[in-house]
C-alpha cells in the first residue's frame, strides 16, 4: 500500500490540481527546512542571518523555523491507497 498525503481542509470552490499543488509545494518546503536545519549552519548563525537581512525579531524567527519541519503534519494527513 502506498501512503499519500492530502489536504485536510479544502476551501470549496478550489479546482483539485491547485490544491494538490499546494499540498505538493507544503511537502517540499518542509523537507527543504529540515534538510536546511540539519545543515552545518547552526540555528543561531540561521536566525541571525535572517534577523539581520528582514529585521524580523529573533524570537519569531526562531518560532517559524522550528514550526517549518511539522508544517506537513497541521496541514496534511497521509491516507492509504
Amino acid at each position: 500500500m502506498t501512503k499519500r498525503k492530502t489536504v485536510k481542509h479544502l476551501v470549496d470552490g478550489q479546482p483539485v490540481e491547485l490544491v494538490q499543488s499546494i499540498a505538493t509545494s507544503l511537502e517540499k518546503l518542509t523537507r527543504s527546512a529540515a534538510e536546511l536545519l540539519q545543515s552545518g549552519l547552526t540555528m543561531r548563525a540561521l536566525v541571525l542571518l535572517l534577523h539581520d537581512t528582514s529585521k524580523v525579531g529573533r524570537r519569531d524567527i526562531e518560532k517559524v523555523l522550528a514550526a517549518l519541519p511539522e508544517l506537513d503534519l497541521y496541514f496534511l494527513e497521509t491516507e492509504e491507497d
